[in-house]
Protein backbone atom coordinates (compact mmCIF):
# COMPACT_ATOMS: atom_id res chain seq x y z
CA UNK A 1 0.00 0.00 0.00
CA UNK A 2 2.93 2.35 0.53
CA UNK A 3 3.75 1.92 -3.16
CA UNK A 4 0.15 2.81 -4.03
CA UNK A 5 0.10 5.85 -1.75
CA UNK A 6 3.46 7.30 -2.71
CA UNK A 7 3.75 6.32 -6.36
CA UNK A 8 6.53 4.28 -7.93
CA UNK A 9 9.18 7.02 -8.05
CA UNK A 10 8.74 8.25 -4.48
CA UNK A 11 8.46 4.71 -3.16
CA UNK A 12 11.81 3.89 -4.77
CA UNK A 13 13.35 6.93 -3.06
CA UNK A 14 11.91 5.74 0.24
CA UNK A 15 13.33 2.23 -0.13
CA UNK A 16 16.73 3.67 -1.07
CA UNK A 17 16.60 5.80 2.07
CA UNK A 18 15.63 2.76 4.12
CA UNK A 19 18.65 0.77 2.95
CA UNK A 20 20.96 3.75 3.42
CA UNK A 21 19.85 4.08 7.03
CA UNK A 22 19.32 0.50 8.11
CA UNK A 23 21.14 -1.96 5.86
CA UNK A 24 22.45 -4.73 8.09
CA UNK A 25 20.67 -3.43 11.19
CA UNK A 26 17.73 -4.66 13.24
CA UNK A 27 14.76 -2.41 12.50
CA UNK A 28 11.10 -1.95 13.37
CA UNK A 29 7.97 -1.14 11.41
CA UNK A 30 8.23 2.41 12.74
CA UNK A 31 11.67 2.73 11.11
CA UNK A 32 10.24 1.54 7.79
CA UNK A 33 7.25 3.88 7.99
CA UNK A 34 9.45 6.85 8.92
CA UNK A 35 11.51 6.35 5.75
CA UNK A 36 8.28 6.42 3.75
CA UNK A 37 7.22 9.64 5.46
CA UNK A 38 10.62 11.34 5.22
CA UNK A 39 11.07 10.55 1.53
CA UNK A 40 7.56 11.65 0.57
CA UNK A 41 6.97 14.52 2.98
CA UNK A 42 3.58 13.02 3.82
CA UNK A 43 2.05 12.62 7.26
CA UNK A 44 1.57 8.85 7.57
CA UNK A 45 0.61 8.66 11.25
CA UNK A 46 -2.99 7.69 10.44
CA UNK A 47 -1.78 5.09 7.96
CA UNK A 48 0.18 3.39 10.76
CA UNK A 49 -3.17 2.34 12.28
CA UNK A 50 -2.89 -0.59 9.87
CA UNK A 51 -0.23 -1.94 12.22
CA UNK A 52 -2.13 -1.42 15.48
CA UNK A 53 -5.84 -1.93 14.75
CA UNK A 54 -7.01 -5.51 14.23
CA UNK A 55 -9.74 -6.54 11.81
CA UNK A 56 -10.37 -6.15 8.10
CA UNK A 57 -11.85 -2.77 7.14
CA UNK A 58 -15.16 -2.81 5.30
CA UNK A 59 -15.99 -0.20 2.67
CA UNK A 60 -19.44 0.60 1.30
CA UNK A 61 -19.43 2.46 -2.01
CA UNK A 62 -22.31 4.23 -3.71
CA UNK A 63 -22.37 6.54 -6.69
CA UNK A 64 -24.69 9.11 -8.25
CA UNK A 65 -24.53 10.76 -11.65
CA UNK A 66 -25.97 14.24 -12.24
CA UNK A 67 -26.80 14.59 -15.91
CA UNK A 68 -27.40 18.35 -15.68
CA UNK A 69 -24.03 19.23 -14.17
CA UNK A 70 -22.18 16.31 -15.80
CA UNK A 71 -20.72 15.30 -12.46
CA UNK A 72 -20.36 11.95 -10.75
CA UNK A 73 -20.23 11.69 -6.96
CA UNK A 74 -18.73 8.62 -5.35
CA UNK A 75 -19.35 8.13 -1.63
CA UNK A 76 -17.13 5.80 0.39
CA UNK A 77 -17.90 4.79 3.96
CA UNK A 78 -15.53 2.70 6.04
CA UNK A 79 -16.15 0.51 9.06
CA UNK A 80 -13.63 -1.45 11.11
CA UNK A 81 -15.48 -4.21 13.01
CA UNK A 82 -14.95 -4.66 16.73
CA UNK A 83 -12.49 -7.39 17.66
CA UNK A 84 -11.35 -8.92 20.93
CA UNK A 85 -9.94 -6.13 23.06
CA UNK A 86 -10.57 -3.41 20.45
CA UNK A 87 -13.82 -1.48 19.97
CA UNK A 88 -14.77 1.93 18.58
CA UNK A 89 -11.80 1.98 16.24
CA UNK A 90 -10.50 5.05 14.49
CA UNK A 91 -10.95 5.54 10.73
CA UNK A 92 -8.05 4.17 8.72
CA UNK A 93 -6.12 5.82 5.91
CA UNK A 94 -7.16 3.61 2.98
CA UNK A 95 -5.87 4.11 -0.58
CA UNK A 96 -8.76 3.35 -2.93
CA UNK A 97 -7.82 3.09 -6.60
CA UNK A 98 -10.77 4.17 -8.74
CA UNK A 99 -11.52 4.59 -12.43
CA UNK A 100 -14.73 5.48 -14.27
CA UNK A 101 -15.72 3.44 -17.30
CA UNK A 102 -17.87 5.10 -19.95
CA UNK A 103 -20.74 3.54 -21.93
CA UNK A 104 -18.39 2.64 -24.81
CA UNK A 105 -16.09 0.65 -22.50
CA UNK A 106 -13.27 3.20 -22.36
CA UNK A 107 -12.04 4.88 -19.18
CA UNK A 108 -13.46 8.40 -18.92
CA UNK A 109 -11.43 8.79 -15.73
CA UNK A 110 -8.25 6.76 -15.60
CA UNK A 111 -7.09 5.21 -12.35
CA UNK A 112 -6.82 7.68 -9.48
CA UNK A 113 -5.91 7.05 -5.86
CA UNK A 114 -8.55 8.37 -3.47
CA UNK A 115 -7.33 8.86 0.10
CA UNK A 116 -10.14 7.65 2.32
CA UNK A 117 -9.29 9.02 5.78
CA UNK A 118 -12.66 9.79 7.33
CA UNK A 119 -15.54 7.56 8.35
CA UNK A 120 -17.44 8.79 5.28
CA UNK A 121 -16.20 10.83 2.33
CA UNK A 122 -17.55 11.90 -1.05
CA UNK A 123 -15.45 12.49 -4.14
CA UNK A 124 -16.67 14.54 -7.12
CA UNK A 125 -15.64 13.90 -10.73
CA UNK A 126 -16.47 16.66 -13.20
CA UNK A 127 -16.97 16.86 -16.98
CA UNK A 128 -18.37 13.34 -17.23
CA UNK A 129 -20.38 13.27 -20.44
CA UNK A 130 -22.54 10.21 -19.70
CA UNK A 131 -23.33 8.02 -16.72
CA UNK A 132 -20.23 5.93 -15.97
CA UNK A 133 -19.74 2.65 -14.15
CA UNK A 134 -17.24 2.98 -11.30
CA UNK A 135 -14.35 0.55 -11.09
CA UNK A 136 -13.43 0.58 -7.41
CA UNK A 137 -10.39 -0.86 -5.63
CA UNK A 138 -8.46 -1.41 -8.84
CA UNK A 139 -5.48 -3.69 -8.49
CA UNK A 140 -6.77 -4.59 -5.02
CA UNK A 141 -5.25 -1.34 -3.80
CA UNK A 142 -6.07 -2.11 -0.15
CA UNK A 143 -6.90 -5.34 1.72
CA UNK A 144 -10.52 -4.49 2.53
CA UNK A 145 -13.97 -5.95 2.03
CA UNK A 146 -15.89 -3.91 -0.53
CA UNK A 147 -19.64 -3.74 -1.09
CA UNK A 148 -21.17 -1.59 -3.81
CA UNK A 149 -24.52 -0.55 -5.22
CA UNK A 150 -23.59 -1.82 -8.68
CA UNK A 151 -26.38 -3.57 -10.56
CA UNK A 152 -26.00 -6.91 -12.27
CA UNK A 153 -25.87 -5.07 -15.59
CA UNK A 154 -23.00 -2.96 -14.23
CA UNK A 155 -21.12 -6.08 -13.14
CA UNK A 156 -21.67 -7.73 -16.51
CA UNK A 157 -20.32 -4.58 -18.18
CA UNK A 158 -17.20 -4.48 -16.00
CA UNK A 159 -16.57 -8.20 -16.58
CA UNK A 160 -15.75 -7.39 -20.18
CA UNK A 161 -14.79 -3.72 -20.39
CA UNK A 162 -12.88 -2.79 -17.22
CA UNK A 163 -9.29 -1.95 -18.10
CA UNK A 164 -8.15 -3.34 -14.74
CA UNK A 165 -7.67 -7.10 -14.82
CA UNK A 166 -8.31 -7.58 -11.12
CA UNK A 167 -11.63 -5.76 -11.27
CA UNK A 168 -12.73 -7.63 -14.38
CA UNK A 169 -12.23 -10.82 -12.42
CA UNK A 170 -13.83 -9.39 -9.28
CA UNK A 171 -16.94 -8.24 -11.18
CA UNK A 172 -17.45 -11.77 -12.49
CA UNK A 173 -16.98 -13.25 -9.02
CA UNK A 174 -19.48 -10.81 -7.52
CA UNK A 175 -22.04 -11.55 -10.25
CA UNK A 176 -21.56 -15.30 -9.72
CA UNK A 177 -21.90 -14.94 -5.95
CA UNK A 178 -25.13 -12.97 -6.29
CA UNK A 179 -26.54 -15.66 -8.57
CA UNK A 180 -25.41 -18.45 -6.26
CA UNK A 181 -26.83 -16.74 -3.17
CA UNK A 182 -30.14 -16.25 -4.96
CA UNK A 183 -30.26 -19.93 -5.91
CA UNK A 184 -29.47 -20.97 -2.34
CA UNK A 185 -32.10 -18.62 -0.90
CA UNK A 186 -34.74 -19.86 -3.34
CA UNK A 187 -33.65 -23.49 -2.91
CA UNK A 188 -33.54 -23.95 -6.67
CA UNK A 189 -31.17 -25.35 -9.27
CA UNK A 190 -32.44 -22.89 -11.88
CA UNK A 191 -29.47 -20.73 -12.84
CA UNK A 192 -30.33 -17.04 -13.46
CA UNK A 193 -30.23 -16.51 -17.20
CA UNK A 194 -28.77 -13.04 -16.73
CA UNK A 195 -25.57 -14.63 -15.46
CA UNK A 196 -25.44 -17.24 -18.23
CA UNK A 197 -25.92 -14.50 -20.82
CA UNK A 198 -23.19 -12.35 -19.27
CA UNK A 199 -20.83 -15.33 -19.20
CA UNK A 200 -20.99 -15.53 -23.00
CA UNK A 201 -18.95 -12.32 -23.28
CA UNK A 202 -16.19 -13.89 -21.18
CA UNK A 203 -16.15 -16.98 -23.35
CA UNK A 204 -15.93 -14.86 -26.50
CA UNK A 205 -13.04 -12.94 -24.93
CA UNK A 206 -11.25 -16.16 -24.01
CA UNK A 207 -11.56 -17.31 -27.61
CA UNK A 208 -9.62 -14.30 -28.88
CA UNK A 209 -6.10 -15.25 -29.90
CA UNK A 210 -4.45 -12.30 -28.14
CA UNK A 211 -6.43 -12.55 -24.88
CA UNK A 212 -4.63 -12.89 -21.54
CA UNK A 213 -5.06 -16.63 -21.07
CA UNK A 214 -4.11 -16.65 -17.38
CA UNK A 215 -6.59 -13.87 -16.61
CA UNK A 216 -9.31 -15.59 -18.63
CA UNK A 217 -8.69 -18.81 -16.71
CA UNK A 218 -9.37 -16.91 -13.50
CA UNK A 219 -12.36 -15.10 -14.99
CA UNK A 220 -14.03 -18.32 -16.15
CA UNK A 221 -13.60 -19.96 -12.73
CA UNK A 222 -16.62 -19.93 -10.43
CA UNK A 223 -16.17 -19.09 -6.73
CA UNK A 224 -14.95 -22.10 -4.79
CA UNK A 225 -17.10 -23.97 -2.29
CA UNK A 226 -15.08 -22.49 0.58
CA UNK A 227 -15.55 -18.94 -0.76
CA UNK A 228 -19.29 -19.49 -1.13
CA UNK A 229 -19.45 -20.93 2.38
CA UNK A 230 -17.85 -17.83 3.89
CA UNK A 231 -20.77 -15.74 2.63
CA UNK A 232 -23.43 -17.94 4.27
CA UNK A 233 -24.87 -17.55 7.76
CA UNK A 234 -25.61 -21.28 7.81
CA UNK A 235 -23.41 -23.51 5.68
CA UNK A 236 -25.08 -26.36 3.80
CA UNK A 237 -22.24 -28.07 1.88
CA UNK A 238 -24.56 -30.28 -0.17
CA UNK A 239 -26.73 -27.37 -1.29
CA UNK A 240 -23.66 -25.27 -2.14
CA UNK A 241 -22.13 -28.07 -4.18
CA UNK A 242 -25.42 -28.72 -5.99
CA UNK A 243 -25.84 -25.05 -6.89
CA UNK A 244 -22.25 -24.68 -8.09
CA UNK A 245 -22.54 -27.85 -10.17
CA UNK A 246 -25.84 -26.66 -11.65
CA UNK A 247 -24.14 -23.43 -12.69
CA UNK A 248 -21.30 -25.30 -14.40
CA UNK A 249 -23.79 -27.56 -16.16
CA UNK A 250 -25.80 -24.58 -17.38
CA UNK A 251 -22.66 -22.90 -18.75
CA UNK A 252 -21.64 -26.10 -20.53
CA UNK A 253 -25.10 -26.64 -22.00
CA UNK A 254 -25.30 -23.07 -23.30
CA UNK A 255 -21.80 -22.83 -24.79
CA UNK A 256 -20.60 -26.39 -25.39
CA UNK A 257 -19.28 -25.86 -28.92
CA UNK A 258 -17.43 -22.65 -27.99
CA UNK A 259 -15.90 -24.30 -24.94
CA UNK A 260 -14.67 -27.25 -26.97
CA UNK A 261 -13.16 -24.87 -29.53
CA UNK A 262 -11.26 -22.95 -26.83
CA UNK A 263 -10.12 -26.20 -25.22
CA UNK A 264 -8.68 -27.50 -28.47
CA UNK A 265 -7.13 -24.15 -29.42
CA UNK A 266 -5.08 -24.08 -26.22
CA UNK A 267 -3.63 -27.56 -26.45
CA UNK A 268 0.05 -27.93 -25.61
CA UNK A 269 2.09 -28.34 -28.76
CA UNK A 270 5.72 -29.38 -28.84
CA UNK A 271 7.97 -29.48 -25.80
CA UNK A 272 6.79 -28.55 -22.33
CA UNK A 273 7.36 -24.87 -21.53
CA UNK A 274 7.14 -22.75 -18.38
CA UNK A 275 6.78 -19.48 -20.27
CA UNK A 276 3.95 -17.22 -19.03
CA UNK A 277 2.11 -17.78 -22.30
CA UNK A 278 2.30 -21.56 -22.05
CA UNK A 279 1.30 -21.54 -18.40
CA UNK A 280 -1.67 -19.31 -19.18
CA UNK A 281 -2.84 -21.61 -21.96
CA UNK A 282 -2.63 -24.63 -19.65
CA UNK A 283 -4.57 -22.81 -16.95
CA UNK A 284 -7.32 -21.79 -19.37
CA UNK A 285 -7.54 -25.23 -20.93
CA UNK A 286 -7.87 -26.92 -17.55
CA UNK A 287 -10.59 -24.53 -16.37
CA UNK A 288 -12.50 -25.28 -19.56
CA UNK A 289 -11.95 -28.99 -18.93
CA UNK A 290 -13.48 -28.70 -15.45
CA UNK A 291 -16.61 -27.15 -16.98
CA UNK A 292 -16.84 -29.70 -19.78
CA UNK A 293 -16.52 -32.65 -17.42
CA UNK A 294 -18.53 -31.46 -14.42
CA UNK A 295 -20.80 -34.08 -12.87
CA UNK A 296 -23.46 -35.56 -15.20
CA UNK A 297 -21.53 -34.34 -18.24
CA UNK A 298 -22.19 -37.40 -20.37
CA UNK A 299 -19.79 -37.89 -23.26
CA UNK A 300 -17.36 -35.15 -22.23
CA UNK A 301 -15.08 -37.35 -20.11
CA UNK A 302 -13.38 -38.34 -23.37
CA UNK A 303 -11.56 -34.99 -23.27
CA UNK A 304 -10.22 -35.66 -19.79
CA UNK A 305 -9.20 -39.23 -20.63
CA UNK A 306 -7.29 -38.11 -23.73
CA UNK A 307 -5.57 -35.34 -21.78
CA UNK A 308 -4.67 -37.75 -18.98
CA UNK A 309 -3.14 -40.26 -21.38
CA UNK A 310 -1.23 -37.71 -23.48
CA UNK A 311 -0.10 -35.20 -20.83
CA UNK A 312 3.61 -34.34 -20.80
CA UNK A 313 3.43 -32.45 -17.48
CA UNK A 314 1.91 -32.88 -14.03
CA UNK A 315 -0.30 -29.78 -14.33
CA UNK A 316 -2.30 -31.28 -17.19
CA UNK A 317 -2.33 -34.82 -15.83
CA UNK A 318 -3.49 -33.86 -12.34
CA UNK A 319 -6.22 -31.62 -13.80
CA UNK A 320 -7.42 -34.45 -16.04
CA UNK A 321 -7.27 -36.91 -13.15
CA UNK A 322 -9.40 -34.60 -11.00
CA UNK A 323 -11.92 -34.15 -13.81
CA UNK A 324 -12.22 -37.91 -14.29
CA UNK A 325 -12.54 -38.71 -10.60
CA UNK A 326 -15.27 -36.06 -10.28
CA UNK A 327 -17.31 -37.60 -13.10
CA UNK A 328 -19.42 -40.71 -12.36
CA UNK A 329 -19.45 -41.57 -16.07
CA UNK A 330 -15.66 -42.00 -16.10
CA UNK A 331 -13.74 -45.22 -15.26
CA UNK A 332 -12.67 -43.90 -11.84
CA UNK A 333 -11.22 -47.13 -10.44
CA UNK A 334 -9.10 -47.75 -13.52
CA UNK A 335 -7.77 -44.18 -13.61
CA UNK A 336 -7.07 -44.14 -9.89
CA UNK A 337 -5.06 -47.36 -10.13
CA UNK A 338 -3.10 -46.07 -13.11
CA UNK A 339 -2.24 -42.81 -11.36
CA UNK A 340 -1.11 -44.66 -8.25
CA UNK A 341 1.05 -47.04 -10.28
CA UNK A 342 2.76 -44.12 -12.01
CA UNK A 343 3.50 -42.03 -8.92
CA UNK A 344 3.46 -44.33 -5.88
CA UNK A 345 7.09 -43.44 -5.10
CA UNK A 346 6.38 -39.68 -4.99
CA UNK A 347 4.88 -38.75 -1.63
CA UNK A 348 3.70 -35.25 -2.55
CA UNK A 349 1.96 -36.51 -5.68
CA UNK A 350 0.23 -39.27 -3.73
CA UNK A 351 -0.95 -36.62 -1.26
CA UNK A 352 -2.71 -34.95 -4.20
CA UNK A 353 -4.06 -38.34 -5.27
CA UNK A 354 -5.65 -38.83 -1.83
CA UNK A 355 -7.01 -35.28 -1.74
CA UNK A 356 -8.68 -35.43 -5.15
CA UNK A 357 -10.44 -38.69 -4.33
CA UNK A 358 -11.48 -37.53 -0.87
CA UNK A 359 -13.17 -34.45 -2.37
CA UNK A 360 -14.86 -36.31 -5.24
CA UNK A 361 -18.44 -35.32 -6.04
CA UNK A 362 -19.71 -38.91 -5.87
CA UNK A 363 -19.00 -42.06 -3.87
CA UNK A 364 -17.41 -43.87 -6.81
CA UNK A 365 -14.67 -41.24 -6.99
CA UNK A 366 -12.94 -42.66 -3.92
CA UNK A 367 -11.73 -45.78 -5.70
CA UNK A 368 -8.42 -46.38 -3.93
CA UNK A 369 -6.53 -49.54 -4.95
CA UNK A 370 -6.13 -51.04 -1.46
Amino acid sequence: MFHTLLGAETYRKATDLYFDRFDGKAVTIDDWAKCMADASGQDLEQFKLWYSQAGTPEIKASGKYDEKTKTYNLTLEQNIPDTAGQIDKKPMHIPVAVGLVGPNGDDVIETQILDLKKKKQSFKFENIGAKPVPSILRGFSAPVKLSTDLSENDLAFLMVHDSDGFNRWEAGQQFAMRSINKMLADNTADVPQEFIHAFSALIDKAAEEDSDKALMARSLSLPSISEISQAQDVVNPTAIDNVRTAMQNAIRAAYLNKLVTIYNANADEGEFSISPEAMGKRALRNVILSILTSIKAEGCSVFAKAQYDNANNMTDRIAAFGALIDNPNAPCAEISQDFYDRYQDYQLVIDKWFGIQASANHAGGAAMPF
